[in-house]
């Protein structure tokens, strides 16, 4: 009963009450999600499966922006093309409602604790703190960044203009400067 009262909620109150009432059916239902992820078409389930993971090993919350460059990272060379990211519609459509955003900052998290909890539990779960240090020090090593050179003192309007043209380019490299350390001693 308490799997259709959380697949017909309809809004986020619905749901959290729904989630919050008891994990009796839970594993099920996010067993179930999770088999409807795998048996997505082409790169949905991959992308399905990763957004899961980086959502669940990550520091503080990402931003769409940050996890859609994060994804395009790990499925891509050290540099990553517009063309080569993911879209944020791809992003949240993949992970068929296992994932939230929210629409005033923006970021993305796990729909709710428990899914967390589940997802340790599953062997199948690759989340993995090695994956997302790799991408952190692709964002890093990236040519844009190894691009920028200063001739002299520059103002504090070229940083600001450096800033939010890295920034567009690279969202990822803030959260990447960070936390790479995070990732690499597993804390």
């Amino acid at each position: 009963m308490r799997v259709n009262s959380i697949q017909f909620a309809v809004t986020l109150s619905e749901l959290t009450e729904a989630l919050n009432a008891g994990n009796s059916d839970l594993s099920q239902l996010y067993s179930d999600t999770l088999r409807r992820i795998d048996s997505q078409q082409g790169s949905r389930a991959k992308i399905g499966r990763q957004v899961l993971d980086w959502l669940s090993v990550t520091k503080r919350p990402l931003t769409i922006g940050e996890l859609c460059h994060a994804i395009g990272l790990q499925n891509c060379g050290r540099e990553c093309s517009p063309t080569q990211i993911p879209s944020a519609d791809t992003i949240l459509g993949s992970c068929y409602g296992l994932v939230t955003q929210d629409r005033q900052s923006g970021q993305v998290r796990l729909l709710h604790y428990t899914l967390l909890e589940f997802l340790e539990k599953q062997s199948t779960f690759s989340a993995n703190d090695l994956t997302v240090l790799e991408c952190c020090l692709k964002c890093l090593s990236s040519s844009e960044l190894s691009q920028l050179t200063f001739q002299s003192a520059p103002s504090l309007s070229f940083f600001a203009a450096v800033h939010m043209r890295v920034l567009r380019r690279l969202p990822l490299v803030l959260y990447a400067a960070e936390h790479w350390i995070d990732h690499l001693s597993g804390d």
